[in-house]
């Protein structure tokens, strides 16, 4: 795909501060002269306000007094697309806020199931050590349990702001309004000083693969369509870090659509669980639950094979559980490998790559108008968008 413009038009636009105007010097070539940078106003005067973004590392403390401002902007932005851009910045960081605390509360761990299958002489001693572990995660757990408390609630206020912001047809402003004076309440009580120090980590999913809510509510609504019975008990289970922020969006979208029983559970299949998130899971296992996780495109499915093991562990078996996963241009053939992980009996729910979001948002009839937008602005008759074999290939 490229872009086409017709000739450049000098003079067209108002001169002020910022705008740079085309120039037509009749150039030795004919070639028109490229285009000078440019704000459009009504863009600019908005994102120059968050200037704070350019930081893509803050802390949990400086995450935490954005959000109190972001929180105010969902509600109270001039226009319906300000309001957007706050909401989704909402939900971005109280995510990672989320995630943080999650990790957290798991503390440093050690995969000694690793070192016991390098030697297995040492198995006895990777067992024994799986127990002192579980120990030391108990007494960690009680000694935070103000901040798990907090982060229930946390959860829950997260859940009712995106059942009001993302997950129906159009946003429903007073619950939004509900949600944002809760999280804004949460927020007040506090957050130890050592969590906030520490950096979120930033989800590939969004990093690297260009996904949004919108893709994870896409998900949603295949696993509606694919299980429509509402009574039956659901687990949605995020595989952190992209679960963190798959898993509410999920649960929202599911509560809206009228399920009757969903909890939710985010683990780090790497690191353990924490006595907490073991609770979950079991609670899930004895009533017969459905597991519906949830994670960022797959590379080979070897966390999704350790989460499966994790459930087996906690009485659940794999026939009981579905994945929802964006799946990469790159990578379609990843459930090849389903047989070889020994995961072949859970149900895979894909949203294939052209059915992301961006796909929708970068096909010419949709790019086309808002390029003629911009182009005109700065002088142009017209512009247009034209299929290119070359540049397919290079994207």
């Amino acid at each position: 795909m490229k872009t086409c413009a017709s000739e450049a038009v000098p003079e067209v636009l108002p001169a002020g501060p910022g705008v740079l105007l085309p120039r037509d010097d009749g150039g030795a070539s004919g070639a028109p002269t490229p285009l000078a940078a440019a704000w459009v106003r009504p863009e600019s005067n908005f994102y120059l306000g968050d200037r704070w973004c350019l930081n893509a590392f803050p802390t949990i403390r400086e995450m935490v007094g954005r959000l109190h401002r972001e929180l105010r902007r969902a509600g109270a932005g001039k226009k319906d697309w300000h309001r957007a851009e706050a909401r989704t910045n909402v939900f971005l960081m109280s995510c990672a806020i989320a995630d943080t605390i999650d990790d957290y509360l798991l503390g440093t761990s050690y995969d000694l199931a690793k070192m016991a299958a390098i030697v297995p002489v040492l198995r006895p001693v990777a067992r024994a050590g799986e127990g002192v572990l579980t120990l030391w995660r108990t007494a960690r757990a009680w000694r935070r349990r103000t901040l798990a408390r907090w982060r229930r609630e946390w959860g829950g206020a997260v859940e009712e702001f995106l059942m009001g912001a993302v997950a129906g047809q159009r946003p429903e402003e007073d619950a939004i309004d509900r949600a944002r004076h809760r999280l804004e309440s949460l927020l007040n009580a506090g957050l130890p000083d050592r969590l906030q120090d520490r950096r979120p980590r930033i989800p590939g999913a969004f990093r690297r693969h260009d996904l949004t809510h919108h893709d994870v509510v896409a998900l949603a609504r295949k696993f509606v369509a694919a299980f429509p019975a509402r009574g039956r008990p659901i687990l949605v289970l995020g595989l952190r870090t992209a679960g963190s922020y798959f898993a509410p969006v999920v649960t929202a979208c599911l509560r809206a659509d009228g399920y009757e029983d969903v909890d939710a559970v985010t683990i780090h299949p790497k690191k353990g669980v924490t006595p907490a998130e073991a609770a979950r899971l079991a609670r899930c296992a004895k009533r017969g639950g459905l597991v519906v996780m949830v994670d960022e495109p797959l590379d080979t499915g070897a966390t999704l094979a350790r989460a499966i093991g994790m459930l087996r562990r906690a009485g659940i078996a794999a026939s009981n559980a579905v994945a929802l996963l964006p799946v990469h241009a790159t990578r379609r053939d990843w459930t090849a490998e389903f047989e070889r992980l020994a995961i072949a009996d859970v149900r895979v729910l894909r949203l294939e790559p052209e059915e992301w979001h961006k796909r929708r948002l970068l096909a010419p009839d949709a790019v086309e108008p808002l390029l003629r937008q911009y182009f005109q602005r700065r002088g142009y008759l017209a512009a247009r968008v034209v299929e290119s074999a070359a540049a397919d290939e290079f994207t």
